[in-house]
């Protein structure tokens, strides 16, 4: 037999080895891998453009995935660009007993879902100092529930040194805001009209509201680490596949 009808024969033989674990209800993996594939290519459009995603489909066996039914899906990003807009270091979904319409390729239920965005200093210095010339040296400490940023502004032709600090709260259902709870500008408390005029220029911090991906936020926790926001994924019908 020539090296090409080995490999040929070999091929079918493989071919006919997963129809058959398919057939018999076997989880051979393919149809989850394919299936995690398809997902992947979609998630910048349903959040954000990343410099990484993984995906992780489970499911009893490859049929199962065939006809819709699946365990979990987990949803991974890293250094995502939530809505193309607000810039977060980490993103996790996770998606409980998943049902999908193949047909259309949406959601169909959803026994249980979580969502979560992790935001480091960094991060969030970068998000401050955005296009804003009059900001230098800033840095930012977090602390269990408290936020503090520190650094120099032009004020009346002068570099000068600033302190506020506050904390991260909810607006609504689908923005982070912060707020001030006390400011200073060289050593000087800073007036009520200036304080005002800080948040309008930080807030929201974080908005999903433009998200192809509905969420509910319900969580903001400032910690030393980082910033993590938390929330609830509502998925019934929404388009994960296939087109919008």
């Amino acid at each position: 037999m020539t090296t090409s009808r080995r490999r040929s024969a070999w091929f079918l033989g493989l071919l006919l080895l997963a129809t058959a674990l398919i057939a018999a209800g076997c989880n051979t993996g393919v149809a989850e891998r394919a299936a995690e594939g398809k997902l992947r290519r979609r998630l910048p459009e349903i959040i954000g453009p990343a410099e990484q995603y993984d995906v992780d489909i489970r499911a009893s066996s490859d049929l199962s995935v065939m006809e819709g039914r699946l365990r979990t899906i987990t949803i991974e990003g890293r250094q995502v660009r939530v809505a193309h807009t607000w810039p977060v270091d980490h993103i996790l979904v996770v998606l409980d007993r998943v049902r999908v319409n193949l047909e259309k390729e949406t959601l169909q239920s959803v026994g249980a879902a979580r969502f979560q965005v992790t935001i480091y200093p960094a991060t969030l210095v970068g998000y401050l100092e955005n296009d804003e010339e009059n900001l230098r040296d800033a840095q930012i400490h977090l602390e269990e529930g408290k936020l503090t940023v520190t650094g120099r502004y032009l004020l009346m032709g002068l570099w000068t040194s600033f302190r506020v600090s506050g904390t991260l709260e909810l607006l609504d259902h689908s923005r982070i805001g912060f707020r001030t709870r006390g400011a200073s500008a060289a050593g000087l408390p800073v007036p009520a009209r200036i304080v005002r005029h800080l948040e309008q220029r930080l807030n929201p911090v974080l908005d999903v509201s433009d998200t192809l991906l509905p969420i509910e936020l319900t969580r903001v926790e400032v910690r030393p680490e980082g910033v993590v926001v938390s929330g609830i994924p509502h998925l019934d019908g929404t388009s994960l596949l296939g087109a919008r």
